[in-house]
């Protein structure tokens, strides 16, 4: 509708003081048909039995008790006034077939109250980005905005309603949603105020501003032989050289767990000189023969499954994948298999540091086929970054 500032538009509440067969309802209508508001109140009692028609006076309490006649209404239980506000009276008296009169009913006060019409002159911001992380709040300029106004985003799949709307003045007003609760699409910013008058504005839209959530990582990943060849000669220790840094890409939409991909190179290398050592030292130390230890070269492709929560400045990755490793080493690794293939496994969870870095913790587990095939655990420890 357009937007106005005419007040003075009638909200009715009606005081229940019934007598006798009378009484009053809360009802009322708006009808626009001369293009502003005219509020109509309903006055209704309870049809006495016997009674063919009746007269209703109203009075204003507030204008020396001005009167308003309402004669010959006939089998019916309501008439429609339309009063400007202020406090009055009404009673109904009924008359029978003969046109006999019969008891009017006691005074039955009702107050029409002023309603006013919402206005909205500007509203900012006009878009949420869904993948930003950022306070949902909505801040309206305009008029007539009040404490018991409704105020919400309306659309036609669903509407979304403030946590909390924080009325400043009648002409500022803030709504703060939640995060977790929104949803992408192009809404009004509607208004109803006591009363029944009505406002909106459209152009507010929640949108994603990009497809994929772009990561690039460094990460620590120092190795851990599990099982085969390679823990038969150097134990299940921790060897301190190994790195990662890989590629992600993920999607940004809302949801359980997005999809996504990542590509990755690794570098391992496995020595006794750089080793730590869990627990009682019963394993097999047969690295003299083996001279310098083994050379690893990981090259990743992972599917990614990534959920993201509290106001997306954490996440938890799952992914799995295959590639291939280029080994390399002395003694019983020396050239033996300088290309195979491996498979992974790992997770990791993601915290926001500052802006658009985060520390990334997990594990990762590779599988290593060939003649004598082997695993590694590597633990993860790196920063993120995204843009």
């Amino acid at each position: 509708m357009e937007h106005n500032k005419e007040k003075l538009l009638l909200h009715v509440i009606l005081f229940l003081l019934c007598a006798h067969f009378a009484f009053s309802q809360d009802s009322y209508s708006i009808d626009y048909s001369t293009g502003l508001p005219r509020f109509i109140q309903q006055l209704s009692w309870v049809r006495d039995e016997y009674a063919m028609n009746y007269e209703v006076v109203v009075q204003s309490i507030n204008d020396d008790f001005n009167e308003y006649f309402f004669k010959g209404i006939s089998e019916l239980s309501a008439i429609e006034v339309s009063l400007s506000p202020g406090r009055y009276r009404f009673n109904v008296t009924p008359f029978d077939l003969l046109g006999v009169r019969g008891e009017t009913s006691d005074w039955t006060e009702f107050e029409i109250i002023a309603a006013y019409q919402p206005v909205i002159n500007r509203f900012f911001p006009h878009v949420f980005l869904m993948d930003v992380r950022v306070r949902r709040a909505l801040y309206l300029d305009g008029d007539n905005l009040f404490e018991d106004s409704e105020i919400y985003l309306r659309s036609g799949r669903r509407n979304l309603i403030p946590i909390n709307v924080d009325v400043r003045s009648p002409q500022r007003v803030v709504l703060l949603f939640d995060d977790e609760a929104i949803y992408t699409g192009r809404y009004d910013v509607y208004v109803r105020n006591p009363g029944g008058l009505v406002t909106s504005i459209p152009g507010f839209s929640i949108i994603y501003k990009k497809p994929l959530d772009l990561f690039i990582k460094l990460a620590y990943t120092p190795p851990i032989p599990l099982y085969g060849n390679l823990q038969e000669v150097f134990g299940t220790n921790l060897f301190l050289p190994g790195y990662n840094l890989s590629f992600e890409a993920v999607s940004s939409a809302r949801g359980s767990f997005n999809g996504g991909i990542e590509f990755g190179v690794g570098s391992f290398f496995i020595n006794p000189a750089a080793e730590i050592r869990f627990g009682m030292d019963n394993m097999v130390d047969g690295f003299r023969n083996a001279g310098d230890g083994a050379a690893i070269i990981d090259f990743d492709i992972n599917i990614v499954m990534q959920t993201r929560f509290n106001l997306r400045r954490n996440a938890f990755s799952f992914r799995f994948g295959v590639g291939f490793t280029s080994l390399s080493g002395m003694g019983n690794f020396y050239n033996t298999e300088p290309l195979i293939v491996h498979f992974n496994l790992n997770a990791s969870f993601m915290f926001l540091l500052y802006d658009i870095f985060f520390l990334d913790a997990g594990i990762d587990f590779t599988h290593y086929m060939g003649n004598d095939s082997f695993g590694l655990v590597k633990p993860r420890i790196g920063v993120v970054w995204q843009f």
